[in-house]
């Protein structure tokens, strides 16, 4: 009962310090073409919508404090390995370790994100012009 507190109290602090790095975060678009094959699907998907690379940056002199790391890469690697076995016979460490590798997934400035925009189009004409794809 008392792990299972402060299980949630380390997710509930995970959480918050996730959504106030989100809040307090700053984007850059990054200007460059993808590379890739320019064909006719490619050109009717680039009329509807436009794709924009954006990547999280601090402002300036502005660093948030780095977390300490609680396991080195080869250990990590073994964690996840025998997580399956873990949770079989150590259901709570094995959720301790997954709480302790989503927060440091989630701690991490290198996150990317892609965001999407629709050029708004008139509905009589998309019937006759633009063929989708799902």
């Amino acid at each position: 009962m008392k792990q299972d507190k402060k299980q949630d109290q380390l997710r509930s602090a995970a959480r918050q310090r996730h959504e106030n790095l989100g809040r307090n975060a700053r984007f850059a678009q990054i200007w460059k073409s993808r590379k890739g094959d320019n064909n006719e699907v490619d050109e009717t998907l680039r009329e509807m919508c436009h794709l924009y690379d954006a990547v999280q940056v601090d402002s300036d002199g502005e660093k948030h404090p780095a977390e300490p790391q609680m396991t080195s890469v080869e250990e990590g690697a073994i964690l996840c390995n025998f997580l399956p076995l873990l949770r079989e016979h150590l259901p709570s460490a094995a959720e301790e370790i997954e709480s302790d590798i989503v927060s440091l997934a989630q701690s991490e400035d290198s996150d990317v994100y892609d965001i999407y925009t629709v050029k708004e189009v008139d509905d009589t004409n998309m019937e006759e012009g633009i063929p989708f794809f799902f």
